[in-house]
This record gives C-alpha cells, sequence and structure tokens, in this order.
C-alpha cells in the first residue's frame, strides 16, 4: 500500500522501512502492523532547581497576606527558571517527624518556610541533612542555622502612628481576642506610646461581632487598630456590614493583609495598611537565592514593612 501510494518499489519501502527503524522512529511487529514512535520529551526550559515551599493550608485560602506572599514569589522563581513546588500541610501536620519525610520525597534542592513554627525546625534540620538548602522567612527572632529573612513592622507602624497625630487622633483602640494578645499587638502598643498617643486595649470575647464593632471608634479622635490577621479576617466574615461602617466613620489601619470585605460593601471604604512590600522583599530573596548570595544565618536580612495611608478598599479587598 505504501509502495503504490509513492510510486516506488516494495523493496524501496522496505529500505525506508529499515531505516526508520534504526532511528527510533518507528516499531515493527511482525505479522501485525507498523507504529510510529514517540519523540523523547525535551525540557523546553533549563530548570536551575526545584524549590519546596511548605504552605499552610489554611493561611494560604483565608489570608491575603498568604497569598501575596506565595503567589509573588512562585512568579519571580519562575521568572529565574526556578520550580516552585507547593507542599500544603494542615495545622499540626509540621509537628510530625512524617512530615520530614513528605519534603525529602519531593527530591527539593532549596526550602523556603515562610513563618514557620519553633515545632518545625527539627523538620527543617532533617531535611538540611539530606542537602537541601534551607531558607526561612520569620516574622520574629529566634536561633536558626538557617539564612533567615526577618519581617520587622516597627518602623511603619511608628510613622502611620506619626501621621495619625499630625491628622489629630489622639487615641488607638487596638483591638484582639480576649486572651491572645501576640507580639504584634504588644508591638502596636509601644509604638502608639511612642506617639504619644492613648492606647487602649479593646479585647474581644463572647459578644456579637457586629456590636463590639459598633462600639468602636465612638468618639472622634479615635482610630481603631487590627492587629491579629486571623481574628480580623473571621469578624469581616462574620459582620461585613458593621466593619465596613466602622471603616467609613472612623481611621482604621489594618496590620498584614487586606480588609475583607465583599465586593458590594467596598464603595466608598478606605484603611490604613501597614504591610510588606512583597513584591520588594521577593525580589530581594529570588535574586540571592540565583547569585547564590544567601545570608549568613547568624545575621539575619531584615525587610522593613511600608505604611500605606487611605488605601481603596476596591484596588484591595478579597484578592485572589
Amino acid at each position: 500500500e505504501v509502495a503504490r501510494f509513492f510510486r516506488v518499489s516494495v523493496p524501496t519501502v522496505a529500505e525506508a522501512y529499515r531505516h526508520l527503524e534504526q532511528e527510533g522512529l518507528l516499531q515493527r511487529r511482525r505479522s501485525a502492523h507498523t507504529v510510529l514512535t514517540a519523540r523523547r520529551p525535551r525540557p523546553l526550559t533549563m530548570v536551575r532547581g526545584v524549590v519546596g515551599l511548605p504552605t499552610w493550608l489554611f493561611g494560604f485560602s483565608a489570608l491575603d497576606d498568604w497569598r501575596r506572599f506565595f503567589t509573588c514569589l512562585e512568579e519571580h522563581l519562575r521568572q529565574q527558571r526556578f520550580v516552585a513546588d507547593f507542599v500544603f500541610y494542615s495545622h499540626n501536620d509540621f509537628r510530625e517527624p512524617d512530615f520530614a519525610e513528605r519534603l525529602i520525597a519531593h527530591r527539593l534542592d532549596y526550602l523556603i518556610w515562610f513563618l514557620p513554627h519553633l515545632h518545625s525546625v527539627p523538620i527543617m534540620q532533617t531535611v538540611a541533612d539530606h542537602g537541601v538548602a534551607v531558607l526561612v522567612v520569620t516574622d520574629h527572632e529566634f536561633s536558626s542555622p538557617f539564612p533567615r529573612y526577618l519581617l520587622r513592622w516597627e518602623r511603619a507602624m511608628r510613622e502611620a502612628f506619626a501621621g495619625w497625630k499630625r491628622d489629630g487622633i489622639a487615641t488607638v483602640e487596638i483591638v484582639a481576642p480576649e486572651g491572645d494578645l501576640d507580639t504584634k499587638g504588644t508591638m502596636v502598643v509601644r509604638a502608639a506610646e511612642e506617639a504619644r498617643l492613648e492606647a487602649v486595649m479593646v479585647l474581644v470575647s463572647s459578644e456579637s461581632s457586629g456590636r463590639f464593632l459598633r462600639r468602636l471608634g465612638r468618639q472622634p479622635g479615635i482610630g481603631v487598630v487590627f492587629c491579629h490577621d486571623l481574628f480580623r479576617s473571621a469578624v469581616c466574615r462574620r459582620a461585613p456590614e458593621a466593619m465596613a461602617e466602622l471603616a467609613r466613620r472612623r481611621r482604621l489601619l489594618v496590620l498584614c493583609g487586606a480588609l475583607d470585605l465583599p465586593p458590594a460593601l467596598q464603595a466608598g471604604v478606605r484603611f490604613d495598611l501597614v504591610d510588606q512590600d512583597w513584591p520588594k522583599m521577593v525580589t530581594r530573596l529570588v535574586h540571592n537565592l540565583s547569585t547564590d548570595r544567601l545570608p549568613r544565618p547568624e545575621k539575619a536580612v531584615v525587610c522593613e514593612a511600608r505604611w500605606w495611608p487611605q488605601v481603596d478598599a476596591t484596588q484591595y479587598g478579597l484578592s485572589p
């Protein structure tokens, strides 16, 4: 049939088949048929390394800061020909020894752990013992044998409160869940006091979200600060109308992440934001990674946050 189609002799076709088979382009099966051999896959781009990204699943799904960091990091890694390998974990997975085996099974070249818990240090050490270069992005000081990028907020908070004082604000209400004044909350109190503003802690217990939001900022000259990202996100979900009304009524500052309001409530809402400049921070990290200029473990790279006054919620809300 092939000889007839090309108008050549059968021996010529047989000779052509023999050459194609020798080149690995054909497979001939006796008394059956001839099939084309698939080409071996070839990468279109040479990969510089696989970067493991342990990612807290709830944080990634619920917290704007986590999504912005990881999406920005994945983009910059891809531009520098690194593969970002996300390894999702639930709340307590990082405490289990088999989580280290999960990470090792991914055959990583690098590991970047965002906001690790102290209990995850042995996991990182086990992974590092298998030849993986480990980096840590953290928001608090702790002893670590790995290169660290330290996120700092104090300078931006002082700048924000200085601006509030110029605008006539004299009192700062700092909102946090009862019994959970974390390091960020303590830092906000200290920054307010340094700016000579009255700092009032508002610790929320079992009161409904809408009711306590309406109690905030009742008098002129009061600004409200939400410094606990998980708590703020939960309050926005439970009482979005009350949160939007508070932001329209009083000066509101959000530490880390967006004011998570649904689009229908964002019109006319503005808030002050103190957060990391994630593109700038990630660009620095990936540049150090690609040029093999990682910081020494004993000297962390400090990444200062920025203050953005009066951010439009329609431009910075419920980001993907």
